[in-house]
């Protein structure tokens, strides 16, 4: 009896242990939308914005789709999508015009979300 105690008694102590690992390794890992919202921060700030390729697209959009915050989520996957749209028109500049409402939104509102996790994104897109 006093093995299967003993043995017992060192599971759950692992199991704690591995609980435990978890939770600090949850707390210390930044979440996908922060990540995303530094990368979008840093590209809009810079001088030189490059046009948003579609590798760059999915690998934003997916980080947004990925964060476990809501409004970071709802706003970033919708303003990409937005953003790649736009992109991908050959009509007129006109014709793009019809997106700012929707764009202006989703950019406010993710403006707002990364900033209430200590990151400013710039109004300034990438083109």
């Amino acid at each position: 009896m006093k093995p299967f105690v003993i043995a017992g008694a060192g599971l759950l102590a692992l199991f704690v242990l591995v609980l435990g690992g978890l939770a600090v390794w949850d707390g210390l890992r930044e979440d996908s939308g922060i990540a995303a919202c530094r990368s979008l921060a840093d590209r809009t700030a810079g001088e030189d914005q490059t046009e948003l390729s579609e590798s760059e697209y999915r690998e934003l959009r997916d980080q947004f789709a990925d964060s476990d915050i809501r409004t970071i989520r709802e706003n970033g996957t919708a303003m990409m999508d937005l953003v790649w749209e736009v992109s991908q028109q050959s009509s007129s500049e006109l014709d793009a015009l019809r997106y700012l409402p929707q764009l202006s939104a989703r950019l406010e509102g993710l403006q707002r979300a990364c900033a209430g996790q200590g990151v400013t994104i710039s109004p300034n897109l990438p083109d």
